[in-house]
């Protein structure tokens, strides 16, 4: 062991039990701990100064790690979420203002109510469908990326995801300019026509 890996101590040994049934199992670890202590000389009610785990355990571990690191992904998706909703729906509400006397053309010379709702609600969503498609494309890149680099992480972007990505854009789009489309369509024609 110190000619192979330059330590003077053993940190991991691997045992197998006679089969995978769970008694088996905790029969083989409370064997390994058994004789660990007698080599180690602990003394009854001292601790131990190793670990016997089951790699059930290590796959237990690991659901609870990937399950942290889920909600804190998921949590700085929604942030990111929220923050670009608010972006949108203030650019669509400026949008709103600048195009005030366009409004009041289209509604004087037949637009419903509905259709200007309408526009405002397509070009939202446009807009967010254009920025998911960039965060997309910088995904994937950033991701081929790493993995070219590093060559130990393997990186998988799925049409699936691509398409969850798009969608929960869009769909971050129509909600947050639904108020700036009301707001558009709910304009005076003849106040809309004044405004300079």
């Amino acid at each position: 062991m110190e000619k192979v890996y330059g330590v003077k101590f053993i940190q991991t040994i691997v045992a197998e039990a006679r089969t995978a049934a769970d008694k088996d199992i905790e029969a083989a670890k409370n064997d390994v701990k058994k004789l660990l202590r007698m080599r180690h000389r602990i003394r009854a009610g001292q601790q131990d100064d190793f670990q016997v785990q089951a790699q059930k355990e290590f796959v237990q571990q690991f659901g609870q790690f990937q399950a942290i690191i889920t909600v804190v992904l998921g949590s700085i998706a929604g942030i990111s979420l929220v923050v670009g909703g608010i972006g949108i729906m203030n650019i669509m509400l400026v949008a709103v203002t600048e195009r005030t006397r366009e409004i009041g053309v289209r509604m004087a010379m037949g637009a419903q109510r509905f259709d200007v709702l309408q526009q405002f609600l397509v070009e939202a969503s446009f807009v967010s469908f254009l920025g998911g498609a960039v965060g997309v494309l910088m995904g994937w890149g950033l991701a081929n990326t790493i993995e070219k680099l590093t060559r130990v992480f393997e990186t998988l972007t799925t049409p699936w995801s691509i398409a969850a990505a798009l969608a929960m854009a869009t769909g971050t789009g129509i909600v947050s300019g639904i108020y700036p489309a009301w707001k558009a369509s709910r304009l005076d024609p003849v106040e809309a026509l004044r405004y300079e």
